[in-house]
């Protein structure tokens, strides 16, 4: 489906038509992270998830590097047209490798109805400790968003001055996730997803900070430290579902990627209000204070003893 919708958007001949096609890209996508983060839960053994959710982070830093650089560089040399081609292409090439690579779910246990689904959404809303994690989900979000948004800004203007392409090569320190996602998945191996969030968050704001120093060595670094730690992050809180969750981690997932992506949506929105009013520096202080709020729900709402699994209605999903 994502490969349809992006092809699709090679087709578009007015704005109004490219939007409902890149709608169209933003209504399935979610799905894949849901499908993931609950095959990553029910196929592979406890111990090893956090490895496992540690490469399943490389792949998504390599491929959000990936498909901005590849983007720019096809409608820099072809037309923006070609780039939708050659994506919904690396889409298809991706279900093909999937359906013929990725071995069979032996752990999955088909859900007896919709309204069974929605009854096992309605149980996680009202556990309080699912509730803290997808708050935690949605300010990792919500953190990349608003710094990499309103940083651009900030780099634009004096001292720094940077044209449009220079600002364009600093997604460039989203690799910095590759060499970090998986050894620091062993982080959530050996203490837990809890305390692996706190120490990324602290990690994160240190990072931050750092961008604060008016030196493009410095913001470079200080962006690099804080996208690996919020990518562990990510990693750590989408795995803390999957975790505490025995059954009905589908719709478990699904709720995360919703809180997910509203904070990532607010992320681009409320600190515009920083920025007006006092520029990067408040910007920093708002980003700083959400991570700040959620290292304690971390604290106090994650607290769940390491095995111990949520009660969950009766009907897998």
């Amino acid at each position: 489906l994502l490969a349809l919708a992006t092809l699709g958007a090679a087709t578009a001949r007015t704005l109004p038509q490219l939007i409902a096609w890149r709608f169209a890209q933003g209504a399935v996508t979610p799905g894949v992270f849901t499908a993931t983060l609950a095959y990553i839960a029910e196929e592979f053994p406890a111990g090893m998830v956090g490895r496992v959710l540690g490469a399943y982070m490389t792949g998504n830093v390599i491929g959000g590097f990936s498909g901005r650089f590849i983007a720019a560089t096809v409608a820099a040399h072809v037309s923006w047209q070609a780039v939708f081609v050659v994506l919904g292409v690396i889409n298809v090439a991706s279900a093909f490798l999937i359906a013929l690579a990725l071995p069979k779910a032996l752990g999955f246990t088909r859900s007896a109805s919709v309204a069974a689904s929605g009854r096992a959404m309605l149980g996680f809303l009202r556990n309080p400790t699912l509730l803290a994690t997808y708050v935690v989900g949605g300010t990792v979000l919500f953190t990349l968003v608003g710094a990499f948004t309103f940083i651009t800004y900030y780099l634009a203007g004096p001292p720094f001055g940077l044209s449009t392409q220079a600002l364009g090569y600093l997604f460039a320190t989203y690799l910095v996730g590759i060499f970090t996602t998986v050894p620091a998945s062993r982080i959530i191996d050996r203490f837990g997803h809890r305390w692996a969030i706190l120490m990324t968050i602290g990690v994160a704001v240190m990072g931050l900070l750092l961008t604060l120093i008016p030196n493009i060595v410095a913001v470079a670094a200080g962006l690099a430290t804080m996208a690996a730690a919020v990518f562990v992050c990510q990693a750590a809180s989408q795995g803390f579902v999957g975790h505490v969750v025995s059954a009905n981690r589908s719709s478990a997932a699904a709720l995360y990627f919703t809180a997910y992506y509203l904070a990532g949506g607010l992320g681009a929105v409320v600190p515009a209000w920083a920025w007006n009013h006092a520029g990067w520096s408040a910007t920093v202080d708002l980003i700083v204070a959400v991570q700040v709020l959620a290292a304690v729900i971390a604290f106090f709402g994650m607290r769940v003893r390491r095995g111990q699994e949520l009660p969950v209605p009766a009907t897998p999903t």
